[in-house]
């Protein structure tokens, strides 16, 4: 069902009220339109539960939103289901869960799941596999929460195959250092001669006998 034209102008009103710039709201309305079918006593609502529940300043929120404005389509239930999955399946604490949500808030969106998936399950797993398997501390995983948006099985592929080389080496004071950003910012090609020194065919080798 469409938005009429006077209700969405209400919409982008309230949000040029809420001092997101002319360009932002032209942003928001491309990439989250669907958050303009809900009336600006729940947007209002919804904006101010992020703002409390995470300690954010006005501009902090704008940015969040502005990033990832499908965020404001989840009811705070939703949003608390991750944020628990979070808190006490992973063990991040309220400051490390405030850092993650204003450098990747798109991660509630993409753990939230549906009525067959509970929510964060796959969050909780991959996580136990960067911590448990991996050996990051919780600090690091939590300054490269864009490393959740790989997954799971990708990120073993890669993690095996430094293992089988010797060079599975995480620790940025140490040589051979891989961090985390090489599991999602470069392609099989690239991760391989920056970090694996071998080829791409190698890795698919490799791949084969997994």
């Amino acid at each position: 069902m469409q938005t009429p034209i006077e209700d969405l102008q209400v919409r982008l009103n309230y949000l040029l009220f809420r001092r997101f710039t002319k360009a932002e709201v032209a942003s928001i309305l491309v990439r989250g339109g669907e958050l303009f079918r809900l009336d600006t006593r729940t947007l209002d609502a919804r904006l101010g539960f992020l703002l409390q529940q995470y300690a954010l300043s006005a501009g902090q929120l704008r940015a969040v939103v502005n990033w990832c404005p499908r965020l404001l389509t989840l009811t705070p239930m939703q949003v608390k289901k991750v944020t628990f999955s979070l808190e006490e399946e992973c063990g991040f604490s309220k400051a490390e869960i405030r850092s993650i949500l204003l450098a990747y808030p798109r991660l509630w969106r993409r753990y939230y799941g549906s009525p067959r998936t509970p929510p964060g399950r796959d969050l909780v797993r991959t996580f136990d596999y960067l911590h448990g398997e991996m050996g990051l501390a919780q600090e690091v995983i939590a300054k490269t929460p864009k490393i959740f948006s790989v997954r799971l099985p990708r990120i073993e592929a890669r993690h095996r195959y430094l293992v089988a080389l010797g060079r599975a080496q995480y620790d940025p004071t140490r040589p051979l250092y891989v961090p985390l950003t090489a599991f999602y910012e470069l392609d099989d090609a690239e991760f391989c001669l920056r970090h694996a020194k071998t080829s791409v065919h190698d890795l698919n080798a490799f791949l084969k006998t997994m």
